[in-house]
């Protein structure tokens, strides 16, 4: 209803000219009076169910709305919580995985120095035994004892190669 019709059902003007009509027609004493007053609730009564009831419905969809955002963001707050304890063992979980790696990239530093040290003293050790073959295989045939003398240290470096 617009405003200039309420004001014109429920302004002051209007309640003065029913008054009066209520007095000519004798209205407002006796069982007219008691007529009056209860015709005059009624009418309030459609006036206020006629304007309320729009108004109450449209309150219940509000609360029902409001009980649908409540939900959601009690979920929003429960999901909100479960990501940030996911993300807190996310980055837990990253912390243990660097110094993880970190510990293996060490491990492996080392174990390939050592590796490469090793190759190295192997190496060493098989150009020792190259040549001293070598020099072995060059000896006449004579000088047989030389030649066993010289293998039998090399046997002897050999076995202190091994584990």
């Amino acid at each position: 209803m617009s405003r200039d019709k309420e004001k014109e059902v429920t302004g002051p003007d209007l309640l003065a000219d029913v008054l009066q009509l209520a007095r000519k027609e004798g209205a407002l004493t006796g069982k007219g009076l008691v007529a009056f007053v209860h015709a005059l609730r009624e009418r309030a009564a459609l006036v206020i169910e006629e304007r309320l009831e729009p108004l109450l419905a449209r309150v219940q969809q509000l609360e029902e709305q409001v009980r649908g955002l409540e939900q959601d963001v009690a979920w929003r707050r429960e999901t909100l919580a479960q990501l940030e304890q996911e993300n807190a063992w996310h980055r837990d979980t990253v912390a243990h995985l660097q110094r993880d790696h970190e510990q293996s990239s060490a491990l492996l530093t080392s174990t390939v120095a050592a590796h490469e040290g090793l190759l190295v003293h192997h190496r060493g050790v098989l150009a020792r035994v190259v040549a001293e073959l070598a020099t072995v295989a060059q000896l006449p045939w004579w000088r047989r004892a030389t030649a066993r003398r010289r293998l039998s240290a090399l046997a002897d470096l050999l076995r202190s190669e091994l584990p």
